[in-house]
């Protein structure tokens, strides 16, 4: 899949869909963003960062984002706004076409990481972004299109819909002090064998 120039100034962005690996060597251009469209069957990504900022979009299945220590479930109605250089990862487990806009932080950097709920208009943009900026002849109206959709992404309703991954260790077992008793031993023994306890 090639573009008519390259998209970003960072060195390079590799990208790993169904089974392809699809790298964009990056020069200074004229396009503040591009969209890559990936499908599938299935999808267990490693946790990455990008040196652009990335709006994720899962058009078809559900999508589980690890992002900030929290897991977050993305269906259609959902998008994430992963800042750049911020860790995640990405997880489908079923036929899946998901959309990953990658956007230069000089033409937009969003203060953190958001889930934010998909309306009409934000919803085709987003669609329709995988075609922009590969006419030179329409740059400056696909410059305009992602102006509107950074706008939609900013004026977009954030959703608090994650759950917290626990960073503490999980609590010890008390069974090696309750068997140090003999009496419980004693219960532990009749449970295992099956009988009865007095």
């Amino acid at each position: 899949m090639g573009y008519p120039f390259h998209p970003f100034k960072s060195v390079k962005l590799h990208l790993k869909a169904d089974n392809r690996i699809m790298m964009f060597l990056s020069s200074a251009s004229e396009a503040p963003l591009v969209s890559i469209v990936r499908e599938g069957k299935q999808v267990d990504g490693p946790i990455h960062q990008h040196l652009e900022g990335q709006l994720i979009y899962p058009q078809l299945g559900v999508l589980i984002l690890e992002l900030d220590n929290k897991v977050i479930r993305l269906a259609p109605d959902r998008a994430a706004w992963i800042p750049s250089n911020v860790l995640h990862s990405v997880i489908l487990n079923q036929t899946y076409r998901y959309h990953s806009v990658y956007v230069d932080p000089a033409f937009f950097h969003g203060p953190s990481a958001q889930i934010l709920q998909v309306r009409p208009l934000f919803r085709e943009l987003i669609l329709d972004a995988e075609s922009w900026f590969r006419d030179p002849d329409r740059r400056a109206a696909d410059r305009d299109r992602a102006k509107i959709l950074m706008d939609e992404m900013q004026h977009a309703v954030h959703l608090n819909r994650a759950v917290e991954i626990p960073r503490r260790t999980p609590p010890k077992s008390n069974l090696p002090r309750y068997r140090s008793e003999p009496r419980r031993q004693t219960f532990l023994d009749n449970l295992v064998t099956g009988r009865r306890c007095q």
